[in-house]
């Protein structure tokens, strides 16, 4: 509106004269200029309208992603909320029946190493959650005992468990399977907080933990290491611990094939 009051006064008004041309060319001209500009600012407009309508849409996508998210975040604190009382629950229940003398193993013969390494693989997403690796090193020897599978998984899944809750982000835990004779030996090593001496024999008891940072922010239920070592003894085996801290901590135990 502003170019169009501005060209018609100029023109009425000679602002540019061309002594050629009469008002009525010029006002003719003008009227030709005139609908160039306005079919100019139409496109521009139409561009500026898409532009807006685009961000608009990118905007009300990003609220929706945002609430998306924070309703996953809900969804998965509850689920880990669930996955902790379902580990007391089946401890409990393995505790008990246990110790009723209900627990009554049943031996097959099978292979420590692969059982090690379907432990590994089911509990590599918790300890990548952390952006922790663990390592899996065999030696020498074969690894068929008689044993109970379900059992022994267990036992090994509370000690790698035990390794990755008392480890910093970006740690390290590996597990090692050797042979000698007729003793089969597995260790979990982490590169933890560590255990100070005074400390070790509340290890093993039940409902007992240590306190500290880490076990404040995770959370456990002081079962883990008590049920593994009432299975590790179930299977005439023994399970022993080297620790300093600050330095990390070792889990050995000790089965016979």
């Amino acid at each position: 509106l502003s170019i169009a009051i501005i060209a018609i006064w100029g023109v009425i008004t000679q602002f540019c004269p061309d002594p050629a041309n009469n008002l009525s060319q010029d006002l003719s001209s003008l009227q030709r200029f005139m609908a160039i500009t306005a079919i100019t600012f139409l496109i521009i407009a139409s561009f500026v309208s898409e532009r807006v309508a685009s961000e608009n849409y990118k905007l009300r996508l990003l609220r929706r992603t945002v609430k998306l998210m924070k309703q996953q975040q809900t969804l998965e604190s509850g689920d880990q909320f669930n996955q902790q009382q379902m580990e007391v629950i089946n401890n409990l229940i393995d505790v008990t029946k246990i110790e009723s003398g209900d627990g009554a193993l049943d031996k097959k013969k099978v292979d420590l190493q692969l059982i090690t390494q379907d432990v590994i693989d089911t509990l590599k997403p918790i300890v990548a959650a952390k952006k922790q690796t663990i390592e899996l090193v065999v030696g020498g020897g074969t690894f068929m005992l008689k044993a109970d599978k379900t059992r022994l998984a267990t036992a090994f899944e509370n000690l790698i468990i035990n390794a990755s809750k008392y480890s910093h982000r970006g740690k390290k835990i590996v597990v090692s399977l050797s042979s000698r004779g007729a003793t089969i030996s597995l260790s979990v090593k982490d590169e933890g907080i560590g255990i100070a001496k005074k400390d070790r024999d509340k290890l093993f008891k039940k409902f007992s933990r240590i306190e500290n940072k880490l076990s404040v922010s995770d959370g456990g239920n002081g079962l883990g290491l008590y049920l593994t070592k009432k299975i590790v003894a179930l299977h005439g085996g023994r399970i022993s611990i080297t620790s300093k801290p600050g330095d990390g901590s070792t889990f050995t135990v000790k089965l016979p094939k």
